[in-house]
């Protein structure tokens, strides 16, 4: 069995009304699940290509449609304020036409996608919107060693694009994940 809690970068949302968020990266629904049982959601765009194999072990790995199957079912009860876009990410962004409250990015770890998502997000977001997501890795942060394609790229894009990029004196926050003590969740309030 497994324990829900709301994650760090969306607690900030607790109290607040009808909320419309985007999750990418749903895998089989637990963080949605989460969102949707913590938050006073009314819409959330669930963005995964179910595209696999899910591989958890050399010897261990599920079929994409069966963790679809897993997602849908899991949070049935809530599927009047789903809308499921199966497709990568950076085709779904033409069919999130909301103001959004909150989005939580757990797709495409490398750092080209990470960025391509902060960018076609971004400009959906309300003032006061919180972006963030999952996977954050804490250590020395060296732009001239920094891969554009392989491992672990959130941290440097989200970095690169608050910065850099958009330098909007944002604050970017993060707090160890309660279920998952090797990883850690970012989070900005825009502004």
């Amino acid at each position: 069995m497994y324990e829900l809690s709301l994650r760090p970068a969306l607690v900030g949302l607790v109290g607040s009304h009808d909320l419309v968020g985007v999750e990418i990266g749903s895998y089989e629904g637990l963080n949605a699940l989460s969102i949707l049982i913590y938050l006073d959601v009314k819409k959330i765009y669930l963005i995964d290509p179910y595209l696999g194999p899910y591989i958890h072990t050399k010897d261990d790995f599920y079929d994409p449609g069966y963790i679809k199957y897993i997602a849908h079912t899991r949070l049935e009860e809530f599927k009047d304020k789903i809308v499921w876009l199966e497709m990568k990410s950076d085709e779904s962004s033409k069919f999130v036409t909301d103001k959004l409250d909150f989005i939580y990015i757990d797709g495409n770890h490398k750092y080209n996608a990470v960025m391509k998502d902060l960018f076609d997000f971004y400009p959906k977001m309300k003032k006061g919107a919180i972006m963030g997501g999952h996977d954050f890795e804490l250590g020395e942060y060296d732009k001239e060693k920094r891969s554009d394609t392989v491992g672990n790229g959130v941290r440097e894009a989200v970095m690169d694009f608050f910065y850099d990029i958009y330098k909007n004196d944002a604050v970017i926050k993060y707090h160890i994940d309660p279920a998952d003590s090797r990883s850690y969740d970012w989070w900005v309030v825009l502004k």
